[in-house]
């Protein structure tokens, strides 16, 4: 060959396939993540309760009792006088 025909076939862009850039192990890498997490949504959407209907009232089963918020500021303690 001569080094003509060595720099026409080098062209990335002659509009020849040229392969995978990233290569195939990572992209089924990438396809078993996509499939990983379509199975975890789809396993969720099953296993969730379906939402209440609009208009209808959901009652909490307990009341929570609710702490009040500790300063997290560090500061000497008061003293009452």
């Amino acid at each position: 060959m001569s080094k003509e025909e060595q720099e026409e076939r080098k062209d990335p862009y002659d509009g020849e396939y040229i392969g995978n850039i990233w290569g195939w192990r990572n992209s089924f890498i990438g396809l078993g993540v996509i499939l990983f997490m379509l199975a975890v949504l789809g396993i969720r959407a099953v296993t969730m309760d379906p939402l209440p209907e609009e208009g209808g009232s959901v009652e909490p089963t307990e009341e929570l009792e609710t702490v009040p918020p500790q300063d997290t500021v560090a500061a000497p303690p008061k003293t009452e006088e």
